[in-house]
């Protein structure tokens, strides 16, 4: 029985099932798609993102874990330059487990329902993105959809809150719709046996003898199956780390923008010392411009 481990239920698991080498090189490949993506968005300088191609083709062909790896990686890694990066870490991860359970249901396969994916994601990037930015920034003044946000703003009137979240979930679905469509070619471009290959399914199972099926069967009885508890683990994990991630950067950056500006307003007070006689600010309150220094 090479390569194959049978535990005490009789059930047979490669010790390649989890494909590891396999599992790198998707993981790999999709982060370097999606930075890819958005230096080339960022480059042609379009109104898109573009950032999550490769956690989305991921999904679609190796499963939740390498999509949820790929689209956590990616942020930890634009964070680099970007520390606000990493505030978005977890919404790529609920864009990692929307796409692979929809592409595991076929939703790629038939071009409706590729539209429907892309609408799903885009309200989790659009519309959970935009009440991130708005947590953390406000009414956005820079970024991809500062400029249509002030548009729809200045055109309809409605409040700054939603007219920020209608441009962000639009470039949002042109975003989603564009990257679908990529994943669709390369996906359909991909031959099916490195496909099989590369799909990491649960914990790559060898198959079951009737005896074992036998065993399955009389386990259906249970609340919640092993493979499920797997899986949710699988999504949990990732998806706490993300928002624990998140958090923590958030009060650093809290508090080192604090820090900033504290020196920057010590700065202005020891320039305003030296140009201004602190003993004259009196004189100066009350006599104005007639007061001899004031200007």
């Amino acid at each position: 029985m090479d390569n194959t481990t049978i535990n005490e239920d009789g059930l047979g698991f490669t010790n390649r099932g989890l494909h590891i080498k396999g599992l790198i090189l998707i993981c790999i490949g999709g982060v370097l798609v999606n930075l890819a993506g958005g230096f080339i968005a960022d480059r042609m300088v379009i109104p898109l993102y573009m950032d999550t191609v490769g956690t989305i083709l991921t999904a679609a062909i190796g499963g939740y874990l390498p999509a949820i790896i790929v689209g956590l990686a990616t942020n930890l890694l634009k964070s680099i330059s970007d520390p606000a990066s990493i505030y978005y870490g977890f919404i790529n991860v609920l864009i990692a487990v929307a796409a692979s359970l929809m592409a595991r249901d076929g939703w790629l396969k038939k071009w409706y329902k590729a539209v429907i994916t892309a609408l799903v994601l885009s309200v989790i990037g659009g519309i959970f993105g935009s009440v991130l930015t708005w947590f953390l920034y406000g009414f956005a003044t820079e970024g991809i959809s500062a400029e249509l946000a002030t548009g729809i703003f200045e055109a309809t009137g409605m409040p700054h809150f939603f007219a920020q979240m209608t441009a962000d979930f639009s470039l949002d679905l042109l975003d989603k719709l564009l990257s679908i469509m990529i994943v669709c070619i390369v996906k359909t471009a991909i031959p099916a046996g490195i496909k099989k290959k590369l799909m990491f399914d649960g914990w790559q199972q060898t198959p079951l003898s009737s005896e074992a099926l036998e065993k399955v069967r009389a386990m259906d009885s249970r609340v919640m199956s092993l493979r499920t508890k797997i899986l949710l683990l699988l999504v949990i994990a990732p998806l706490g780390i993300a928002i624990v991630a998140s958090i923590i950067s958030f009060y650093l950056y809290k508090n080192n923008s604090i820090d900033e500006h504290k020196k920057l307003a010590t700065g202005v007070a020891n320039l305003a010392v030296s140009v201004i006689d602190p003993d004259k600010v009196d004189d100066y309150i009350l006599h104005g411009e007639d007061e001899e220094g004031y200007k």
